[in-house]
């Protein structure tokens, strides 16, 4: 993980990727594929306003920013759970 952060952050800054799935901006379906979730699943959160998206032209791309906030969050969820 990262290093697709570092590769993320490299693109966003004028470098260039070696990887396709390190890009700024991730289609819904990469970004299902990548979180585990179900393409529908990720529509409904960004229809919620839970995930972040932005339309370029007629597409709309969720940054990969997003991800890595879920993964985040999700990391903490589960750390508290076993405080628990």
């Amino acid at each position: 993980m990262t290093r697709e952060i570092l590769e993320a952050h490299s693109i966003q800054h004028g470098g260039s990727a070696r990887h396709t799935n390190s890009t700024a901006f991730l289609t819904y379906k990469e970004f299902a594929r990548e979180s585990r979730l179900s393409v529908s699943t990720v529509r409904k959160h960004v229809r919620q306003g839970e995930l972040r998206a932005t339309r370029i032209g007629r597409a709309v791309r969720i940054p990969r920013s997003e991800l890595e906030r879920l993964v985040r969050l999700s990391e903490l969820q589960t750390a508290n759970r076993g405080e628990d």
